[in-house]
């Protein structure tokens, strides 16, 4: 009978550890992702039980627009990129702060742009919007998206 109290205690005990390692969970992510102007890139980062699925870029320059960006090198332009995200969490809000940086072919930083967010718990398909402002003419040369998925349980 005494084992089996040791052994009940003992799980309990593990059990309460490992909820509160999850309940304090912190995680960081960076990942590159080729540059769809207009197409959903799938994402998959995960904290808990909150996924930020996607990300899909709005307001991406025309070709007119950056072109009088190319001759007036003050001109600059603003996108919109917003990241969709579904928590099957119904107790924890989720904080994710999300640097997105647009990159050239050689990896140098054109812009950038980040913003601090709320991953609400029970949420499904809802969304978080970065907004990066930057010269209109750097945009032509933007190859690839850098994001940095900065998560832990809001407090």
């Amino acid at each position: 009978m005494l084992k089996r109290r040791s052994a009940a205690l003992a799980i309990a005990l593990a059990l309460g550890f490992a909820l509160t390692a999850l309940a304090s969970e912190k995680r960081t992510v960076t990942k590159t992702y080729g540059l769809q102007k207009h197409d959903e890139t799938e994402v998959g980062v995960r904290i808990g039980e909150a996924k930020i699925e996607s990300f899909r870029i709005h307001d991406w320059p025309s070709h007119e627009k950056i072109e009088k960006g190319e001759k007036d090198r003050d001109d600059s332009s603003s996108i919109n990129v917003v990241f969709t995200y579904t928590s099957k969490d119904h107790e924890h809000d989720y904080k994710c702060r999300y640097t997105v940086e647009l990159l050239n072919d050689h990896g140098k930083v054109l812009g950038e742009g980040a913003e601090n967010r709320t991953l609400d718990k029970g949420k499904h398909n809802d969304t978080n919007r970065v907004s990066l402002k930057m010269h209109t003419h750097k945009y032509a040369d933007a190859r690839k998206v850098r994001v940095t998925y900065d998560m832990s349980e809001k407090d």
